[in-house]
């Protein structure tokens, strides 16, 4: 079936109709990823050269320690473009299986949440490639000395500008974090600002997790910190947007003394008031006449009918 197809038929499928859609799904994505690996493959020598030019120093060269090892990072190279460059039509496959389950309110917030995020996971790893692992590689090279010169090997280097890509990409969803906790009221802003402290605390153990020196570590948290801060005005406005907009759309009250909304009252019970003594009494304690109905009286002192 067509992905513009699963929104029509969706209501009426079965649990295991919608494994088949899921499945199908994913061999679509598999063969876009299959499709675009070959073209990847073919530029991947260039795209190894552009990361080298952007990342190194010129005074450093790389090596290859084994006979496959340019191949190998080669196929990375291509798998990982292909995985960057098809992710649009990845997102958009999978949006077409997820959306028919969805209201249109939540359906506009994720497409917000997928651009944002995407924006702020491309800049980390533009930031990444262009400032991080510069200063890294210029730290590195700074204990170099006569007795000991950097050997570093092509791999490594490819694998290391990769991991901290994606340590910058996934980094910079920290903005979108706080903001939804933020905003949903699911952690106030005055508790973010009180916990501040522990949240850059937070920040710099995370860096120091994905990164492997001090620079690049500085590099990466104070952007973080800076996005924090951020998000917090942010959260903090949509807030206080939200009880505007409340405030605005609150019903008027109605004064007590209107006469066509005042209830009216009711007039009090004309029925003579039982003593609280008779209302406690059972049937058989209270008068003769009271106990039985007319028809039950006693005869005699028995509760059996006169003889004919």
């Amino acid at each position: 079936m067509k992905p513009e197809a699963v929104a029509e038929h969706s209501a009426d499928m079965s649990f295991l109709e919608h494994l088949d859609q899921f499945r199908a799904a994913l061999l679509w994505m598999g063969g876009v990823l299959l499709v675009l690996f070959v073209p990847a493959l073919l530029l991947a020598d260039k795209i190894r050269d552009v990361l080298i030019r952007c990342s190194l120093p010129p005074q450093l060269q790389l090596q290859f320690f084994s006979p496959i090892e340019p191949f190998m990072v080669q196929l990375k190279i291509a798998m990982f473009t292909a995985v960057l460059v098809g992710a649009p039509l990845l997102f958009w496959r999978l949006w077409q299986f997820v959306k028919p389950a969805l209201y249109g309110s939540e359906q506009r917030w994720i497409m917000r949440l997928t651009v944002i995020c995407s924006v702020l996971f491309i800049v980390g790893a533009i930031m990444a490639l262009l400032l991080a692992v510069p200063l890294m590689m210029r730290f590195s090279l700074s204990f170099q000395t006569d007795q000991l010169k950097p050997l570093i090997g092509l791999e490594n280097f490819i694998s290391l500008a990769g991991w901290m890509m994606l340590g910058f990409g996934i980094m910079f969803q920290l903005p979108v974090a706080i903001y939804l906790l933020a905003a949903g009221n699911i952690i106030s802003v005055a508790t973010f600002r009180k916990q501040r402290p522990l949240v850059v605390v937070g920040i710099v153990t995370i860096a120091a997790l994905l990164m492997p020196d001090v620079v690049t570590q500085l590099v990466l948290s104070v952007p973080a910190w800076l996005m924090f801060e951020i998000s917090l005005l942010l959260a903090a406005w949509t807030v206080r947007r939200r009880a505007a907009e409340a405030s605005e759309t609150e019903p008027e009250t109605v004064p007590a003394d209107d006469p066509w909304t005042a209830t009216p009252e009711v007039p009090p019970s004309t029925a003579p008031a039982v003593p609280a003594e008779e209302a406690r009494l059972t049937r058989y304690q209270r008068p003769y006449g009271q106990a039985h109905p007319p028809h039950r009286i006693r005869f005699g002192g028995s509760g059996r009918r006169p003889p004919r």
